[in-house]
């Protein structure tokens, strides 16, 4: 069961994270706005280069959650094919049409690059069927990135009971599918210590210590297939990313002309 300290913090995140941040009073809107990625984009540019195994990545503008998330990218899922990715969601981990995550103001598509002697289609095999096996699992609002912890609970308990101890974010997702091959693919995690998780801690919770963010994907081995039109270079330099990570953004509009 989990305790009352965390269902209140899970309630009070995914009700900060449907907040849009304005520039006038009352400030803050629980309402749904337009996105930047028209619907044409996805289905006749983005969804014809999808390949299994791909990662699908977006940010939405505006939201209050950004604040508390760092880098350009803040939502990752894995597509397994038939137009379906699976993802971690506020309503937990779901199989839906990809079409969801891209439908956002900013997205990409990033492919895994293995090494030579990696047999790829067993490694993409093997990650799709270890996120149906976490379909339905809760969503993780402290982001604590388990994998092998995560592997071995998943791989012996009945679903139901698996359920009970692990939970997933977004952008684990990936993570967790590919964990046989994070070193080659360079899924490195980052040091989770801040204020806000300091303060998280003082009221009896305790946030994963080391994650992965969205935008290693794309400083990862792994190749980036798809941007949306919003998702140029100047943009993420605007957004404090890495040269490394521009750059890969530049080569990509530089191939795409």
């Amino acid at each position: 069961m989990r305790s009352m300290q965390y269902r209140m913090f899970r309630r009070i995140v995914f009700l900060f994270g449907r907040a849009h941040v304005l520039d006038h009073f009352p400030y803050f809107s629980f309402s749904d706005t337009e996105k930047k990625i028209d619907f044409n984009e996805i289905m006749f540019d983005a969804m014809p280069k999808l390949e299994v195994g791909d990662v699908l990545m977006h940010r939405d503008g505006g939201y209050a959650s950004n604040m508390c998330i760092g880098g350009a990218m803040i939502h990752a899922g894995l597509y397994i094919g038939n137009s379906q990715l699976v993802e971690a969601t506020q309503h937990g981990v779901l199989r839906r049409h990809a079409g969801h995550l891209l439908q956002s103001d900013y997205a990409c598509i990033v492919r895994p690059k293995f090494r030579i002697e990696t047999d790829d289609e067993l490694a993409i095999k093997t990650a799709v069927k270890w996120a149906e096996k976490i379909v339905g699992f809760e969503y993780d609002a402290l982001f604590d990135f388990n994998g092998e912890e995560e592997r071995e609970i998943v791989a012996a308990l009945p679903k139901e009971e698996a359920k009970k101890e692990v939970r997933f974010c977004c952008t684990e997702i990936p993570y967790f599918c590919f964990y046989d091959h994070i070193e080659e693919l360079k899924l490195y995690r980052r040091r989770n210590v801040t204020f806000l998780t300091k303060l998280i801690g003082l009221f009896g919770l305790h946030p994963g210590e080391k994650v992965i963010d969205a935008d290693m994907y794309i400083t990862g081995n792994f190749e980036l297939v798809w941007c949306s039109k919003q998702f140029t270079p100047e943009w993420a330099e605007e957004m404090g990313c890495s040269e490394e990570y521009v750059a890969c953004v530049k080569n990509w509009w530089k191939g795409k002309r």
